[in-house]
């Protein structure tokens, strides 16, 4: 039998057959179990790719957000380092300050206590290649200073001699240190009272050499005596502190003796300076000047710088 005679005969009941099946198939398709199926797949699509895209944009955002938080941190963090600078540069300046106040004090009352009148001044250079061939201070013939005036200075609670004015100009003057080689002092040794002449020794040891003592007092020197001005023959006031004995030098065959000395001032750190106007005798008897002492030693009679020495002559 034919499939053609057979679908000829049998048209209604198959379309009849295609037609309920048509119906069930929607029927499935609508119903809620089948109808989801897409639903959820195009859901979790559409999640994915928006918790991607959100979290790119979010990494994105965190990353621009940290780079600003950290520029803003490194800027904060130089102006901090900055502020402690400044800080610092201030509190180094208050203690600069602090210490030459004290300082200007302390030579304020040496100043006070010289026996001698005096002109106080401050070093405004130093000669670059010897530290001890010139010191430059800022007092000239307008304040009153004359060539070779003695000139002392204050240091650590010690009042030492400097050395004297070479050269003076309106506002400025020129000093010769005693460390100088062509700086010559009489001195003394103020204990034992044994006379030599004092010279500087012109390289960058801070010691000067004692020479012409007698050989005699060898043995009645000591390291640490005290080395004073003996203002013979001098521009120097006499009695002027210098330095203590570092060493006693030379030979016992020799026919004189020599001292290495160590001066009270470190010129290296020397700052401010005191010119001794040279002392006046008295004018019609209404002045008299002030005595000369030796810090330390009370068992010297006092005399004073225009009393007359007695040679034991008759008047």
């Amino acid at each position: 039998m034919d499939f053609k005679d057979f679908s000829k005969r049998n048209r209604e009941g198959i379309v009849l057959a295609l037609i309920l099946l048509v119906s069930m198939v929607g029927m499935m398709i609508q119903s809620s179990r089948f109808a989801q199926i897409p639903q959820r797949v195009g859901m979790g699509l559409a999640t994915g790719i928006k918790s991607g895209i959100s979290g790119v944009g979010n990494f994105f955002s965190d990353t621009v957000q940290s780079v600003s938080e950290l520029r803003d941190l490194r800027q904060e963090y130089d102006s901090l380092v900055e502020k402690l600078d400044a800080s610092q540069q201030l509190f180094r300046s208050m203690e600069a300050l602090e210490q030459e106040n004290r300082e200007l004090k302390a030579a304020l009352g040496y100043s006070q206590d010289l026996t001698f009148q005096n002109i106080p001044g401050r070093i405004i250079g130093k000669d670059p290649g010897i530290v001890f061939t010139s010191l430059l201070v800022n007092r000239g013939s307008r304040h009153g200073i004359e060539t070779g005036m003695a000139v002392v200075g204050y240091q650590d609670g010690e009042q030492g001699l400097v050395g004297k004015v070479i050269e003076v100009s309106p506002f400025t003057s020129i000093v010769r240190p005693i460390l100088d080689p062509q700086s010559f002092v009489s001195s003394r040794l103020s204990r034992t009272r044994y006379e030599g002449l004092l010279r500087g020794r012109g390289t960058e040891s801070d010691t000067m050499i004692m020479e012409y003592l007698d050989r005699e007092s060898r043995n009645q020197i000591n390291v640490g005596d005290e080395i004073i001005t003996s203002g013979l023959n001098s521009l120097y006031p006499p009695n002027l502190r210098i330095g203590t004995v570092a060493a006693i030098l030379g030979n016992s065959y020799e026919t004189s003796l020599q001292l290495e000395v160590k001066p009270y001032i470190q010129f290296t750190r020397l700052e401010n300076v005191f010119f001794l106007e040279p002392q006046e005798s008295g004018r019609a008897g209404q002045q008299t000047a002030a005595p000369l002492f030796i810090p330390g030693d009370d068992s010297e009679t006092v005399q004073t710088a225009d009393e007359p020495i007695e040679t034991g002559e008759a008047p």
